[in-house]
């Protein structure tokens, strides 16, 4: 092994805790000391229409703007005022909103995600987004939530499109899209702090911004934040031993080049200490994580005719968990794009891409190893897609597909088609897609280091190296079959209903080896299911949404072995969610209450729960607000995700949040 000597400059993240903590904290926590003096943002989500409402416009389905009624995809659009209104005080809180989207909080700090099933602390089906860069890592094809925590008051929304999306989006892209789009700096003048203080979570945030640059025609903005997520609860009673405290800094510029030509930046930094028991079954192991992120993008726009965008995205992190596993990474992302009107019909948009990523995992004998402990992987890409209107312009046709390259699987090519109808009151829409879920470093090429160093349970049953990763392993690949319809029924009242079919194969197995086990294509499965949400807009500064999710999934085991496996498949996601969330917001009050249902999870002997959460905001002066917020107030507990032995439970919290703005 290498010893770890090659990440010492003094830009790397390695150097940056300590530095954030030392000024966040008392920096925030002096808010209150400062006088408001200015109106607050209007966060009266129920102020817009419901034609408005359906009207907002989403560019994760084809990469342009469009209204989400008209988008021909299970979309739905998370504003930033309807997350602020819910309660929710982080991103994966704000998912729960989603119908489709499996939630499930798995300690104080990590979370389950994932769109129709599948659902792990490693889901490995879905592409998550932060205006337009990626943040998925090669590691295991997943997202890091437990770092991902942006202030909610900088986004404008959340896109989330539930179904394939690898035709313009790549591998990955197997069950959906979930793309974090943040304000403009443009919108973000002057200066706010927020502090929250809770049983179960602190926070702190400082913003300041200013559109004021080069004459009006430049905006920027940056941030520090502070967060303490406190320990979870065991089944037992006793602390979860969890506890994680995370610093961030950031920002986004906004520039107006000319009249059609934008830049626009963001920037962040974050350092995270946690502990954990859950590998060691008692002793509390500390770890650490540290990471930056940079995103470029250069617009121009053709008149009416098309549109040219450049995009570079760097991503490095460092994770350190001692006797466990370490990884340093870097990514770097360059895409252009160009989208053209050709024959008046026809909207044309292709792309090239190409991404490195290079990660060190050496250094000291730990559990898991990986060989070669030092990658680089490349990937080139491109895609094209027509979008053809047809008869009336009532009908589009939307025909693409993505093809790339990796360094395990060689030629990925993922086609789709999309069909969709204007009725006058309504709007309909079909599609058929292929995706495939690439492998990735910890299918490739994981091992467990035998015998296991001190403190940790022997996961072998010898002295030499176990092989788990599978240098043969395929990429999973799934065709999937959607309609929808989304309908005014009344001037109030909209529906929207969704329904798919998805054929899985080659799934990822474990299957007996020689010593212990290792990886395979042996499993297929087969899924089913549906959305259907309500809004409804009865009366002035009132909002009422109701939504269901149905799934089914059937495993195949054809060849393998991997009963467990099959079994995580089929019941490791709920086959019923359903949310009603009723909103009030009359002059200075704002009074919600979400009751959430999620079904129980059998191969995680997690049993059925029901949750209720409310906010209660008010306004007291021009300025200065004030939020109680109440989540998971049905239970004092309750366990959402892992098996009984490990698993943490999630405790009934409640939260007070004051909010100053000043000059605007």
């Amino acid at each position: 092994m290498k010893p770890d000597n090659r990440r010492d400059g003094p830009g790397h993240p390695d150097r940056w805790p300590g530095r954030i903590g030392r000024w966040v904290w008392p920096l925030l926590l002096c808010g209150p000391a400062w006088s408001a003096q200015l109106d607050l943002a209007s966060n009266d989500f129920t102020a817009l229409s419901l034609e408005e409402l359906l009207e907002l416009e989403v560019v994760t389905v084809s990469k342009a703007a469009e209204p989400a009624a008209q988008a021909p995809a299970a979309v739905y659009v998370l504003t930033r005022d309807e997350i602020l209104q819910s309660g929710a005080r982080s991103i994966p809180d704000a998912l729960r909103l989603v119908p489709g989207v499996n939630v499930a909080a798995v300690d104080a700090r990590e979370y389950a995600i994932s769109i129709r099933g599948f659902n792990s602390t490693t889901s490995d089906k879905l592409e998550v987004l932060i205006d337009g860069r990626s943040v998925y890592t090669p590691l295991f094809s997943g997202v890091f939530w437990d770092v991902l925590d942006l202030p909610l008051d900088d986004l404008d929304r959340i896109e989330i499109v539930r179904g394939p999306g690898a035709t313009l989006w790549g591998a990955n892209a197997v069950n959906g899209v979930i793309n974090i789009v943040t304000r403009s700096a443009f919108e973000t003048d002057g200066t706010a702090v927020v502090t929250q203080l809770g049983t179960e979570r602190n926070a702190a945030t400082l913003r300041t911004g200013s559109s004021q640059w080069l004459d009006g025609q430049a905006a920027a903005r940056v941030y520090a934040r502070a967060v303490e997520r406190k320990s979870s609860r065991m089944p037992n009673g006793d602390s979860g031993a969890d506890r994680q405290t995370l610093v961030a800094s950031g920002g986004r510029f906004d520039a107006r080049l000319t009249d059609t030509q934008t830049l626009m930046g963001t920037a962040e930094l974050y350092a995270a200490h946690a502990a954990d028991t859950a590998v060691t079954g008692s002793e509390s192991v500390e770890n650490d994580a540290r990471g930056a992120s940079l995103n470029l993008v250069w617009s121009h726009q053709y008149a009416d005719t098309g549109s040219t965008e450049l995009r570079l995205a760097y991503t490095g992190y460092r994770r350190d968990y001692p006797t466990l596993y370490r990884e340093v990474r870097d990514t770097v992302d360059l895409q252009g794009q160009w989208s053209t009107r050709l024959a008046e019909r026809h909207q044309i948009t292709a792309g090239l891409g190409y991404r490195r990523s290079r990660d060190e995992t050496g250094g000291p004998p730990r559990a898991i190893i990986f060989t070669p402990a030092d990658r680089s992987i490349d990937q080139p890409s491109a895609f094209v897609q027509d979008r053809v209107t047809l008869w009336q312009d009532r009908l589009t046709l939307t025909v693409g597909s993505k093809f790339e390259h990796n360094d395990f699987t060689g030629y990925e090519v993922q086609p789709g088609v999309r069909i969709g109808l204007k009725t006058d009151n309504g709007y309909f829409w079909s599609s058929a897609s292929r995706a495939v879920r690439t492998p990735n470093r910890f299918d490739h090429d994981i091992g467990l280091y035998c015998p296991p160093p001190d403190g940790l349970p022997g996961f072998c049953g010898g002295d030499e190296t176990l092989r788990i990763g599978n240098p043969d392993l395929d990429s999973e690949q799934v065709w999937t079959y959607e309609a929808g319809w989304r309908h005014s029924l009344l001037d109030w009242l909209t529906i929207d209903l969704a329904l798919f079919h998805s054929d899985y194969e080659q799934l990822r197995s474990n299957e007996p080896a020689t010593l212990g086990i290792r990886f395979d294509n042996r499993l297929a499965a087969r899924s089913r299911g549906g959305e259907a949400l309500l809004i409804a807009r009865p009366f002035d500064h009132w909002e009422w949404r109701l939504w269901y999710a149905g799934l089914d999934i059937d495993a195949e085991m054809g060849s393998s072995q991997d009963q467990e496996g099959a079994d995580g498949i089929e019941g490791g996601s709920p086959s019923h969610q359903a949310l009603t969330a009723l909103r009030w917001s009359p002059g200075q009050w704002v009074l919600a209450g979400i009751l959430r249902y999620v079904d129980e999870l059998e191969s995680e002997q997690v049993p059925a729960y029901t949750e209720l959460d409310i906010l209660v905001e008010r306004q007291l002066q021009p300025g200065l607000s004030i939020a109680l917020i109440g989540s998971n107030l049905l239970d004092d507990h309750h366990p959402e995700f892992g098996e009984p032995d490990e698993r943490r439970e999630t405790e009934r919290s409640l939260m007070l949040e004051l909010q100053w703005l000043w000059d605007r």
